[in-house]
């Protein structure tokens, strides 16, 4: 469940000394590329989601949710393909995990 996951986040980053802004978002090295769904491509449908993943050190994504304004949209999103982050760091300059970043993104179709 998103809310229980996100209190669970906050205070695990707490915990680990990196209590990171509400509305705080890792840098981007490499923008995800997600598929867009047949039947939304069908539907000539467009949506916006919010992603929630932990960031590893590495600056990769893991433990990924998505949720979205039509669930046609979320296992495209929970994929994350070729996303990358820069990693969060400690005081020390150190890279930590960070758990429960919440990452917008969206699917938009024209026609």
């Amino acid at each position: 469940d998103w809310v229980s996951r996100k209190q669970e986040a906050k205070a695990a980053n707490k915990a680990a000394g990196f209590a990171p802004a509400e509305d705080w978002v890792p840098d981007t090295v490499s923008y995800p590329a997600p598929s867009y769904p047949v039947a939304a491509v069908k539907g000539m449908t467009s949506g916006a989601c919010l992603v929630m993943f932990d960031l590893g050190t590495d600056g990769k994504p893991e433990n990924v949710l998505a949720h979205c304004s039509d669930p046609v949209f979320e296992d495209s999103a929970a994929e994350l393909p070729g996303a990358r982050f820069e990693p969060a760091r400690d005081v020390a300059g150190q890279p930590v995990e960070v758990k429960g970043v919440v990452y917008p993104l969206s699917f938009c179709i024209e026609g």
